[in-house]
């Protein structure tokens, strides 16, 4: 449960699900079951595709310090339009 908990709380801060599984993976178990990679992976998936989710519907602007040099980089990762394709592949 805190191996998967770690691994959600990483996912969703940098949008990482597998770095987030990897990492709980170290910092909370001295011996982790395989068959806990899948339940991790899969909590840390839900949770950035969430928290993405919520992200786009929830917050139009997305400046919190002023910059001397404006960049126009997309905002968002991806679509909400491509979560089907996503969930396909």
């Amino acid at each position: 449960m805190l191996a998967a908990a770690c691994a959600v709380g990483v996912s969703s801060t940098f949008s990482a699900p597998v770095g987030g599984v990897l990492f709980s993976i170290e910092v909370t178990a001295a011996y982790f079951a395989v068959r806990n990679y899948w339940r991790g992976f899969f909590a840390a998936t839900c949770s950035t595709v969430l928290f993405r989710i919520l992200r786009v519907l929830l917050v139009e602007t997305e400046v919190t310090v002023t910059a001397f040099y404006q960049t126009q980089f997309p905002r968002d990762a991806f679509l909400p339009e491509e979560l089907p394709i996503f969930s396909i592949v």
